[in-house]
Order: structure tokens, then sequence, then C-alpha cells
């Protein structure tokens, strides 16, 4: 499936035990300026499954862009084998991923994240409980090493690339 040219995100909504896979999911945030190209929150979705998805070339400039958004009480949600790229900057530097607080026993293995990509989990001062980042691909930086600490994150066998560690070859 292909998903594109929307106002907000691709892919949102309250679902449970569900599977989202195999699709392109891009050229989103035409209208909105915080959200992003994948966009979950307030919601238990029930160990759903998204997973083997290009997720790229949002069309935000402005506010807060991300391309897997999962916000406040985004909770029990398996992240896996999804690419993302050519996430627009906004306000501030453009987060691949973001995991807002509070969540609980969300899932990430096996994700590339291609540019100058960052993961942020916000506000700093709440939970993430049960958060796991398995062998994920950063370039240039993952998540914090202060924060993996402080939150108790399941964080391990992640690789971070320099920019010319793989020429964007991967």
């Amino acid at each position: 499936n292909t998903v594109s040219k929307m106002g907000r995100s691709a892919l949102g909504g309250d679902f449970r035990a569900s599977e989202i896979s195999y699709n392109d999911f891009y050229d989103t945030m035409r209208l909105s300026i915080d959200g992003g190209v994948i966009y979950l929150v307030n919601n238990d979705y029930d160990s759903s499954e998204i997973h083997h998805n290009l997720i790229h070339d949002n069309s935000g400039k402005e506010g807060y862009q991300s391309g897997i958004y999962y916000d406040s009480n985004t909770n029990d949600v398996i992240t896996y084998n999804n690419v993302v790229w050519n996430i627009e900057k906004g306000l501030e530097k453009a987060k691949f991923m973001t995991l807002n607080t509070p969540s609980a026993n969300n899932i990430f293995f096996n994700n590339t994240f291609i540019n100058d990509s960052q993961v942020n989990i916000y506000p700093s001062n709440g939970s993430v409980e049960g958060a796991v980042f398995l062998n994920n691909i950063f370039k240039q930086e993952g998540l914090p090493e202060e924060t993996i600490k402080e939150k108790n994150i399941n964080y391990s066998n992640n690789v971070i690339v320099s920019m010319n560690d793989l020429n964007d070859d991967f």
C-alpha cells in the first residue's frame, strides 16, 4: 500500500492487536506542525505490530516533526524492520523516532534511521516503562546514554554510523 499527500499523518488512530506492514508512507504533515508520518497517541495498542514499512519525505517545514511519533500514553506497540529517512527538521533537529511520556511496553528493533537521526524521549521526567531498543541502525546519534540509564531502557546492539561510514548506502 502507498499512503501519501496527507495533511497530517499517514497512520494514526485507535486500533488493537493489529498488523501494519509493507506500506510506503510519505509526503505527510502538509497542514500540521506537530506530528509524524506515523503518529499514535493515548491508546493501548495491545501488541500491535508496525513492520517492514518505508517512512519518509514528510512535507512539514515548521514545528515538531518525527518519522515515528508515539505521543503520550501510547502503549504496547512493537515496531520493527522499518526504514525511516528524509524527515524535515522543522523548528529543531528532526526526530526520526519520538517516544513521549508516559508510555509503557513499546519495543523497537531492527529499524534503520537514515540521515541525521535522533531519538527523542519527552518530557524527560516521564516514564517509559518497558521500553526496548534493540538492533537498530542510527545515522549520527541514537538515544543519549544519560537517558538510557535514567529511564532504565533496554538499549542494546544498536549501531551508530557516521555520515561517511556507508555513504547513504544502507
